[in-house]
């Protein structure tokens, strides 16, 4: 078992370890991990790999999370005027590859929710500026409901307006792996079924 321990960030040099079995780790998947840890200069929000803005006038709550098993759906929503509009819904599962002293799962969760959300939104506005149609919400209308789609589109799309995503509702579930599986990873939280997980 080895452990590196690295200071990251300018404001809050958040102190992090990772944690690895030399026996059976692949040696560049570790060299990988360090060298991502190592990079991390700035307290601040990412989207993919696009700095995105500093976390200003608030503790920093800075972490590593892997997202996986991604679900999601749009649906398409016709109201009585005719106007299109999606609701995004989408189900995700995290693991916490970084905890932060007296964070709550909850704290998680509703930072992971936001991030999401936020990017979901800044995607949208930057392709509907251009025209684009990345979440292919034209097909969507087309397959739900071909009458509406034929009132609206123009050349085989439908305009894409400011307002098209009516609601995106994020869903986020934490999972806990390896050893985190026998004890919660969270003070104060085995009361709330965390034991079940």
């Amino acid at each position: 078992m080895s452990v590196k321990y690295f200071e990251v960030g300018r404001r809050t040099l958040t102190k992090v370890a990772l944690l690895y079995m030399d026996d059976i780790s692949d040696p560049e998947m570790v060299q990988t991990i360090t060298k991502s840890i190592e990079a991390i200069d700035i307290d601040g929000i990412y989207g993919g790999n696009q700095f995105m803005g500093l976390i200003e006038g608030q503790p920093s709550l800075l972490f590593l999370v892997v997202i996986y098993d991604k679900k999601n759906k749009i649906k398409p929503f016709v109201d009585k005027n005719g106007k299109v509009r999606f609701d995004i819904k989408m189900k995700v599962k995290a693991s916490v590859e970084m905890l932060i002293k007296g964070a709550t799962r909850d704290q998680y969760e509703k930072e992971i929710k936001r991030a999401i959300k936020k990017e979901i939104k800044t995607t949208y506005q930057y392709t509907q500026k251009r025209d684009i149609d990345l979440f292919r919400l034209s097909e969507k209308l087309y397959r739900k409901d071909i009458k509406a789609w034929k009132k609206v589109e123009t050349n085989g799309r439908i305009p894409l307006k400011e307002d098209t995503l009516r609601s995106i509702q994020i869903d986020v579930q934490i999972q806990d792996t390896g050893k985190h599986r026998l004890t919660p990873i969270f003070e104060g939280q085995r009361d709330k079924g965390w034991e079940n997980q």
